[in-house]
Parts: C-alpha cells; sequence; structure tokens
C-alpha cells in the first residue's frame, strides 16, 4: 500500500500489463494548445487511441480534432471535466442531457461538441459512437505508464440537473429539454477535492500509474493569466500531495516555447530528459564545456583559464631566456669573438633587449 499525507486509499502499485501503446498519454488539448504535438515535435510516441482513418487528408483529420491528443475528447482544460470523462469512461457515472440537437436537426455529444460537427442522423447512432469513445478512453487509461493532463481553465458550464460540467455549445444548437447551463467558477479547495477523486479513479484503473499535470496555454490574455496563476498553485499542492503526481513549471515553459513558430533546438533535450523523470540540475550540469564558454564569452564573462595561462607564458619565457643566457655563455667560452660578435649584432638590431625589457616589467608589475 501507498502512504502518503492525506492520500486517499490505494492499491499496490503493480506493474502494467502491456497494452500495445506507447508509454506517455495526453488527455485533452486543441489545436492552439495541443500538448500532445509538442511532445510529438521533441521525439517521444504518445499513445493514440482514436487515430485518424488513412485515407483522410490532414486539413479533414485536423477539422475533427484527431492526433490533437491521445483520444478525441475534446479540449477538456479542467479538472472537473476530465474526472467526469474518467467517469463515464469506467461506468461509475453517465451525464444526464448529452445528447443535444444540431440546428440542421441532426444529434450531437454535448460533452465534445466540436468532434463531429455534421452530427449524426439518429440519437442511436450517437450513442454507439459516444459507447466507442468511452471504451478507448478506458483502453488508454488502462494501457499508459504516464497521464500528461493539460489544465488550462477555472471555470465551467454546470448543468444544475446533475452538476455535470459541459464545454461551450455551437450557436443555434438545442441542449436537451431541463438542461440549464450556468457558468462557474472553481475555488481552490473545490479543485484539489475534484483532483483527489480523480487520482483514486485512475489509480484504481491503473495502479502503476504516474499522472504529470501541465499548466500553460501560449494564446494568453489577462484573465487566462490570472487563471494559470491559480492552477498552477493546485498543481504543486497536488504533487506535493499525492504519491504518483508530478507537476513541474519548467516543463510548462518549454512546452510553451516548443508550441512557438520557430522553437529554440536545445529546447527538445530538455522536455526529453524531463519526461524521462530526470532532473532538470542533472541536464544543465552535463552541458558540454566548450558551450559554456561561448555563452559565457557572449556575455562578456572572462574564461577562468586566462590569468593562469598568462603566468605559464611568462614561465616559459623566463625558462627560455635562461637557457639562452647559458648558451651564449656556453659559446663565449667556446668561441670567443665568435660569441662576442654575435651578441654585438643582437644589440643592434634592438629586438633581443627589447623582448627582454618587457618580460622585466611584466614582471615587475605581476
Amino acid at each position: 500500500m501507498i502512504e502518503h499525507q492525506n492520500e486517499p486509499g490505494v492499491v499496490s502499485r503493480r506493474v502494467r500489463k502491456d497494452a500495445g501503446l506507447p508509454a506517455v498519454g495526453v488527455l485533452g488539448g486543441d489545436a492552439v494548445w495541443s500538448v500532445a504535438a509538442c511532445l510529438r515535435s521533441v521525439g517521444l510516441k504518445i499513445a493514440d487511441v482514436e487515430p485518424a482513418p488513412k485515407q483522410i487528408s490532414e486539413t479533414l483529420a485536423a477539422r475533427f480534432q484527431f492526433g490533437f491528443a491521445s483520444a478525441r475528447c475534446g479540449a477538456l482544460g479542467d479538472l472537473r471535466q476530465i474526472l467526469q470523462l474518467v467517469q463515464a469512461a469506467t461506468g461509475v457515472r453517465q451525464p444526464k442531457h448529452w445528447i443535444c440537437a444540431a440546428p440542421d436537426g441532426s444529434f450531437m455529444d454535448a460533452t465534445r461538441p466540436g468532434i463531429d460537427p455534421s452530427g449524426f442522423a439518429s440519437k442511436a447512432e450517437l450513442v454507439v459512437y459516444r459507447d466507442t469513445h468511452l471504451a478507448a478512453v478506458l483502453k488508454l487509461l488502462q494501457g499508459v505508464t504516464t497521464l500528461v493532463l493539460p489544465l488550462s481553465k477555472v471555470m465551467g458550464l454546470v448543468d444544475a440537473a446533475d452538476g455535470w460540467v459541459y464545454p461551450a455549445q455551437a450557436a443555434g444548437t438545442k441542449l436537451a429539454r431541463g438542461c440549464k447551463l450556468e457558468p462557474t467558477v472553481y475555488a481552490a479547495d473545490t479543485m484539489v477535492d475534484d483532483f483527489a477523486t480523480l487520482y483514486a479513479a485512475l489509480i484504481t484503473v491503473n495502479p502503476a500509474l504516474t499522472i504529470r499535470l501541465v499548466v500553460a496555454d501560449p494564446a494568453q490574455d489577462l484573465a487566462a493569466m490570472a487563471g494559470q496563476g491559480l492552477l498552477r498553485a493546485v498543481a504543486a499542492h497536488c504533487a506535493a500531495r499525492f504519491s504518483a503526481v508530478v507537476y513541474d513549471p519548467v516543463l510548462d515553459m518549454l512546452l510553451t516555447r516548443l508550441s512557438l513558430p520557430e522553437p529554440d533546438a536545445r529546447v527538445v533535450a530538455l522536455v526529453q530528459k524531463l519526461m524521462a523523470g530526470g532532473d532538470l540540475l542533472d541536464a544543465v550540469a552535463v552541458a558540454k564545456p566548450e558551450v559554456a564558454a561561448m555563452e559565457d564569452a557572449e556575455m562578456g564573462i572572462p574564461a577562468p583559464s586566462d590569468a593562469p595561462r598568462e603566468k605559464r607564458d611568462r614561465a616559459q619565457r623566463r625558462a627560455e631566456r635562461a637557457n639562452g643566457k647559458a648558451g651564449k655563455a656556453g659559446g663565449e667560452k667556446a668561441g670567443g669573438e665568435k660569441a662576442v660578435g654575435e651578441n654585438t649584432g643582437a644589440k643592434k638590431s634592438g629586438g633581443g633587449s627589447r623582448v627582454m625589457c618587457e618580460d622585466e616589467l611584466l614582471e615587475a608589475f605581476s
């Protein structure tokens, strides 16, 4: 059993059974903020339990939200919607008013209205379609070892009838009779309670699961930035409270940089290391010395080896002068006038004397 402060009781963490999926899954995300796409860009394999048909184009696949995450569950973004999806996939709870009517009279899933803009001709077709989706989500939860949950929202549209939270609906959509959606802002305590319930549900389905929270969104306004501050605090609290939860604000910033049109190539290795469970300090510690020296030079920081090298150069020159003097002394004893003539020539040129004077001055003021 896992013992952790304030943590709900969970079963022992067993190694998962191989479900034929990549180890990492992402639940939630859209075209603007696709964490799955960011992770794929650094070479990670991301589980996809609802892949696009091979015969459709990338443009059409994007329109029907294939590939934005590991399952076609819509953007999600808040803990309540993620919790509801897990509860629906595991058969714990189902929404009451999830079927709505499109402007043309077709039927749509109100829990993910943007997935199939064309809708379905009958409710029976839609029920089968949703059941297939929920089965795929359950396969994802059972088959991955790391589940990434992107968080970006602190409010939702709550149905007063059963408390189910829905995303914004398309214009002209008719909600089910009795469904009335009210905007609700989540308090920090409410989000922590929702996550505690979500955590227990996920670990029950997959005892070997690691949950990684991500709080970021490249398209921010002031209100969104304030909400993200609250989400970061909640994520940090949950990571400290629950044993299988990881949250690293550095990863938030790196993923945001990856989502830019021209991301920095240096971010790739850091994201790979953090997603593998490594520490950012380890990545900095193993940086190549020549890269660090180059960055120091760009910032105007002198290389630490400059001063010692200058001292070594002076010592070498002193040794050469000593050798030169010893050679000259030997030459005078052996060759007499010739040695004197050579020495005189050196004085006329002035080169040797000038070098000696410069070295002596350097030594005097060093």
